[in-house]
């Protein structure tokens, strides 16, 4: 993933409106992709442990 974003912010920063657009597009869907797992992850966990309560918490860089 970190080797196709560079390529996008590379295509971006010269191709100004259609760079933008397309760096859009793919930060979106690599954030779908975060929140997907995340979800799966812890429906596993409910699965797994159906009586326990789980805290989860969001940690930015």
């Amino acid at each position: 993933m970190e080797l196709k974003r560079g390529r996008i912010q590379s295509f971006a920063s010269k191709h100004g409106r259609k760079g933008e657009l397309l760096s859009r597009k793919y930060s979106h869907r690599e954030r779908n992709r975060v929140r997907d797992y995340v979800h799966k992850f812890v429906n596993k966990l409910l699965e797994m442990y159906p009586v326990t309560t789980f805290a989860i918490e969001k940690l930015n860089k």
